[in-house]
């Protein structure tokens, strides 16, 4: 009976909710802590830095990135406390002033002062002192979810109301519109605030006497938190409790349906009121929930190639992300008070980074037994790494695995029962005669017993042939 090459040299993402027999060409039932920068081969993600630690140990409330100083500042609050860190200090510093502990802050930079609101304590500002509540005037300053600027205004909002303060002034606010629900957050979005609601999203627009009103613009779509809406230069991406939207000009769009439902299901179980996420290069970051009822993974979306993947690790438990001035230095902040630098290295702060591929092994049979005869996999290294294989049904799976010193990568040199190609792609040719049923799966994994070396996947392909009964003695 003839064998059979099937090569993986296209990476097209995760697909969590589909059986191994339907996973079409180039998708993988695991696609974990892989940099998804480069569409051409797989990478270990770049990981985090342990920056420093805030004084407090509480939850974190907020974290704002102010660089319009002569030496800049990254805030955060917890513990009720604001708290500053000047650019490379190895400490944080407390604010004079206190702020409700349990409520999430939210931070805009108003003609040199700090503005901050959240949903119990109202509007109240920072000016390198201490924190202080805006005058009330004739009208209280009200409490809110967000707060930002627009031409020359600040808005917020809580509940069904959607305040804005008076024309250059954070100080003032007299003015309000009343949704048609009560408001999860609001933003900036092609150049006019837009409202998402509980019931919808909404676009605040002028009317001809210079007052505000707002038009529906999608019906139905529910951010599961404030944080759970990311802008881009392209569009903007939503967590929903259904899963992943996008919008822009073209409309709304559902980017998760029938991939992944049963993990936003099973997210959505845990509570995701604390999704926070970013974006970089092309790519959207969400931290959440899944397997406990605190941050612990990452989904992740690549919008310029349609691709789906999962962080794990220090980097997913962030749950306030901010960027520096130029983009160039992005800051996660976990609840226990540490402060990452991401995209730095790749290791999590001294632990290296694995990541993983899987695939079923049915390999475009409908045949119920496999004889794998062997595995290829060019890989590209720079230090004391290793590449792993798994096989098989369940817990009964074969592991096999090598280092990639630098030392055995090199002419027909072996380790273990691997063989070695040429640099710079390390060819591997491992043998895995056995048989195993259709709808199981095989790992592919890289990972570094160095911190700060990437590993990465040119192509791999496995070699079977279909089997018409079970070998002697497997008990599967």
């Amino acid at each position: 009976m003839p064998w059979n090459e099937k090569r993986f040299n296209q990476f097209k993402g995760w697909v969590s909710d589909m059986s191994p027999s339907s996973i079409p060409d180039g998708y993988f039932s695991k696609f974990q802590n892989i940099n998804m920068e480069n569409p051409t081969y797989l990478e270990t993600r770049k990981g985090c830095n342990l920056v420093c630690t805030c004084t407090a140990s509480s939850d974190v409330h907020g974290i704002f990135f102010d660089a319009n100083l002569e030496t800049p500042r990254l805030y955060t609050v917890s513990d009720g406390k604001l708290w500053y860190r000047e650019l490379n200090d190895s400490t944080f510093t407390a604010v004079d002033g206190n702020l409700t502990d349990g409520y999430d802050v939210s931070f805009v930079k108003f003609y040199n002062n700090i503005y901050m609101v959240s949903e119990k304590d109202p509007i109240m500002r920072y000016h390198g002192t201490k924190i202080t509540t805006v005058a009330e005037g004739l009208y209280t300053p009200p409490t809110g979810k967000f707060i930002y600027e627009w031409n020359e205004r600040l808005f917020t909002g809580n509940g069904r109301y959607f305040y804005y303060s008076d024309v250059g002034s954070g100080d003032g606010w007299s003015s309000y519109i009343v949704m048609p629900s009560n408001i999860i957050t609001s933003m900036v979005i092609n150049e006019y605030p837009v409202i998402f609601c509980e019931d919808g999203i909404y676009q605040l627009e002028y009317d001809p006497v210079f007052t505000f009103a707002y038009r529906a613009v999608k019906r139905g779509i529910r951010p599961v938190s404030a944080g759970a809406v990311v802008v881009s230069d392209t569009g903007v991406a939503v967590v929903t409790k259904d899963g992943l939207y996008t919008f822009d000009d073209n409309g709304v769009v559902s980017k998760t349906k029938e991939l992944h439902d049963n993990f936003f299901q099973k997210a959505s179980g845990m509570g995701m009121d604390t999704v926070s996420g970013f974006h970089k290069n092309g790519i959207y970051y969400f931290s959440m929930p899944y397997d406990g009822h605190k941050n612990n993974c990452m989904f992740v979306y690549d919008s310029q190639f349609e691709r789906f993947g999962l962080y794990t690790g220090t980097f997913a438990e962030c749950v306030k992300f901010t960027v520096d001035e130029e983009s160039n230095h992005y800051y996660g902040m976990d609840n226990s008070g540490n402060l990452y630098r991401l995209f730095i290295s790749f290791n999590d702060d001294g632990s290296a980074i694995e990541f993983d591929v899987m695939i079923p092994l049915d390999m475009d049979s409908s045949i119920r037994y496999k004889e794998f005869w062997s595995i290829y996999s060019a890989v590209e290294l720079t230090g004391n790494d290793s590449l792993l294989f798994e096989y098989g049904p369940g817990n009964t799976r074969v592991t096999s695995s090598a280092s990639l010193a630098s030392s055995n990568r090199w002419g027909t040199g072996k380790w273990g029962t691997m063989t070695w190609g040429d640099e710079p792609h390390v060819i591997m040719d491992y043998p895995v005669a056995s048989g195993y049923s259709t709808g199981e799966l095989i790992i592919v994994r890289a990972y570094s017993n160095n911190a700060d070396t990437p590993t990465k996947i040119h192509s791999f392909s496995v070699e079977w042939r279909p089997k018409t009964g079970r070998l002697t003695g497997n008990n599967y």
